[in-house]
């Protein structure tokens, strides 16, 4: 089974493809974005250069963080400037998984929206768009922290669910911590999804109820977190 990642090539992006790839699933090809939407505001956390330093150290203690085994990588300057060689490889791919790429609509979205899941970094029922779970600890709502694999459709974080999982913040917790915690259970969550989509069994549920709307978390906001759970 041909699998592509369509996304954002992040350190903890490489995280997940060569998590997977260890675990045998054929990533054979990823694009990637190069230029993202960015807001007229600071965005940067005071807790950047200790989170980069700290997940360095944690994933390469489980995996690589090179992208030397994935057999092709096209980088696009963006979604509405997709080549024909990305094109190509899109519709060769049976399953693709969406981490980090901006809004999805139009022609691309009718040609993957029935072979892919969005990984959303946090619980969407709860908070859609951005930095969900960084929101989630804003409101101290530590029971709604976790990762959420879904379709995409015409609106954002709406699609059907395939699984809606969360994880376990503890006393003391970093909040750099929470992109580690993140990665993991994304990985876990992937890896059910596509043995289940290779053995034609995956099960999806529509969303009852939406999570309210969140865009990126402002410098000034980020600055005054508490940077580890009381």
């Amino acid at each position: 089974m041909e699998i592509l990642l369509l996304g954002t090539d992040t350190l903890h992006r490489r995280f997940i493809i060569n998590s997977l790839l260890d675990y045998g699933i054929e990533l054979n090809t990823c694009i990637f974005q190069n230029q993202s939407y960015l807001p007229s505001f600071k965005v940067r956390a005071p807790w950047y250069k200790t989170e980069k330093l700290q997940l360095l150290k944690k994933f390469k203690k489980k995996t690589r963080v090179d992208l030397r085994r994935v057999k092709k990588i096209i980088k696009i300057k963006n979604l509405s400037s997709i080549n024909n060689e990305a094109k190509k490889e899109i519709l060769k791919a049976n399953f693709i998984i969406v981490s980090g790429a901006d809004w999805i609509k139009g022609d691309l979205l009718k040609k993957i929206k029935h072979k892919s899941l969005n990984v959303h970094m946090g619980i969407v029922q709860k908070y859609r768009g951005l930095d969900s779970n960084l929101w989630a600890w804003y409101h101290n709502d530590f029971e709604n922290m976790g990762v959420t694999l879904h379709t995409l459709n015409n609106s954002l974080d709406t699609g059907s669910i395939f699984k809606s999982q969360n994880f376990k913040i503890l006393k003391n917790t970093k909040i750099w911590y929470l992109r580690y915690l993140e990665s993991n259970l994304a990985v876990k969550l992937l890896k059910k999804a596509l043995n289940l989509f290779a053995l034609k069994k995956l099960k999806l549920k529509k969303q009852k109820t939406y999570g309210r709307y969140y865009s990126f978390m402002p410098s000034v906001i980020k600055n005054k977190l508490n940077q580890q759970v009381n």
